[in-house]
Parts: structure tokens; sequence; C-alpha cells
């Protein structure tokens, strides 16, 4: 308990009294009469111990030891002067606060017009790249529109390439397949065209620059049917998987012999009938054992 007033600024001693709405606060001690002291009793404890004052600059600024720093407190502006009658001290102290709210005003003022002006020439950036990115997106749809049209050209165009792709297209139609390894092919013409379809997917998987530069070529052989080529391990796997479902429909895994398969006109008979003789001679040779050491 600091006083006795109770907030009526009655019967204190305003040299200690901190209530905040207390009279005696913001009269100054000149103006106060006998009455409004009260003498501090010799058995009473002080609240406040006596501290030391630093020198005070120029502008007024108080250096009072111990006291603390109000600076989170303040986010306004404050126009309010607490004491109606200042000392020199206290009023230069006035005078450089508002001095500095008026100079932060006109900073605050430039930072706004410059963050507006900014905010502004950002606006029109946008809008320039927003028309460039539109010119550029019609600019691409453009290209890409003329360039497929010079690849179907191209297929076209009277070459080798393009004869026998034109060749392989015909075989296709009449027959609804690619032609069969070329070991199972029983026309000169229809083996040509299968050791083609071998040397194309042997540049695709090799990434041969003669077949990646084109890749209208690559999408026209697609469009035929044709898979490329397999990883040696996949391609093992999948005739595998057709041998063991050849012996779950048949029985057995002993298959009909090369030239038989070849009459049956089956070239999945007649490629897996290949595929098995192939692992018989590597497992003869030794190959196979190698390979998987």
């Amino acid at each position: 308990k600091y006083c006795d007033c109770n907030s009526r600024g009655v019967g204190c001693d305003p040299s200690v009294c901190t209530c905040i709405s207390c009279e005696n606060m913001m009269k100054p001690l000149s103006e106060m009469v006998d009455d409004d002291l009260v003498p501090v009793h010799e058995d009473e404890t002080e609240v406040f111990a006596p501290t030391e004052v630093e020198d005070i600059d120029l502008l007024g600024r108080c250096s009072v030891k111990g006291l603390h720093n109000f600076s989170h407190r303040i986010d306004v502006f404050e126009k309010l002067r607490r004491v109606a009658d200042p000392t020199e001290k206290i009023n230069l102290a006035y005078i450089a606060r508002e001095s500095a709210a008026q100079e932060t005003k006109e900073v605050m003022d430039e930072e706004s017009q410059t963050r507006e002006a900014l905010q502004a020439e950002i606006q029109k950036l946008e809008s320039k790249l927003q028309a460039k990115i539109e010119k550029e997106s019609g600019a691409l749809d453009t290209y890409r529109e003329d360039t497929n049209r010079v690849m179907c050209l191209e297929l076209k165009e009277p070459c080798r390439w393009n004869s026998t792709y034109q060749q392989l297209k015909s075989y296709v139609m009449r027959t609804g397949d690619l032609p069969p390894v070329p070991s199972a092919c029983v026309a000169e013409v229809d083996r040509r065209l299968s050791i083609w379809v071998q040397e194309m997917k042997s540049l695709v998987f090799s990434k041969s620059q003669r077949i990646v530069n084109a890749p209208h070529r690559i999408e026209a052989l697609e469009s035929l049917g044709i898979e490329w080529i397999e990883s040696s391990e996949d391609r093992w796997n999948s005739m595998l998987g057709k041998l063991v479902a050849y012996k779950r429909q048949h029985d057995t895994v002993k298959l009909p012999s090369f030239m038989q398969c070849r009459k049956s006109k089956d070239k999945d008979l007649t490629a897996l009938r290949h595929w098995v003789d192939v692992q018989e001679a590597e497992v003869k040779s030794g190959a196979m054992a190698k390979r998987r050491d």
C-alpha cells in the first residue's frame, strides 16, 4: 500500500503516491499546501529506495538508473501532456517527443508513397509479363503446328525409309499384325521387312541419333503396333511365362519341331520354340551358368 488516498488525492504524500488517477500526481509540488503533504513517520518503511540520477541531456531525456524501458508500450503517437505545468526538463522532453513524432510521420508518409508507387509499378510489370507469356504461348502453338505439318510431309517424301515404312504399313493392313521374326518368315519380302523392324528396334533401344532426332518416325512405327526392345531380363521372363502357360495348357513343355511351328504359321509358338532352342544351347555350352555367375 503506497498511500491512503484510495485514488482520491486526499491525505497522501504526493512524493510517494503512485495512484495514476490521484489528483496529487498531476499537481506540481509548488502548488501544494501544507495540508496536502503528509509527513512520513520514522517508524514506517520507505517504499522506494533513493536512486541516483545521471546527467540530463540538452533535450531533457531522463536516464534514471533502474528505470524500465517502456518502448514496448508505445504503439501510437501520443499528444497528451500529462503534466499541466511542466518543468523545463520535461517540457524539453515533450518538445523532443513532438518533433520525433512529426519526423516519424513524415518518414511513414514517404514509405507509404514509395510502397504505393512500387505496387503500381509491380502491377504494370505483371501485366507486361502476362502479355509476354500469352504471346509466347501463341508463338509456340504456331511453331508446333508448322513443325507438325513439316513432319507429316517428311513421311510422304520419297526416300528409302519412307518406302520401307509404307511397305510395312501395307503388310500390317493386309495381315493385321507385324511380320514374325526373320527365321519364321516364308516370303523374302516379309523377311526383309522383319529385319528392318528389328533394326529400328535396335536403333531406338540404343538411342541412336538416326532415329532419336526423328520422333515422328518413332511415333509412326508405334502406330503400327511396334513395341520397342525389352531388356534381356524382361524378355527372358516374358518367354518363360509363355512356356509355363504352354505347359499348363498342354501338360508338357515339349514343343513341336521348329519346322512344324513354322508350318503352323503360329508366330508366337515359333518364337517360343526358337527361344527354347537357344536356352538349351546355352545350357549345353555353359553360357547360361556363366551369365548367372
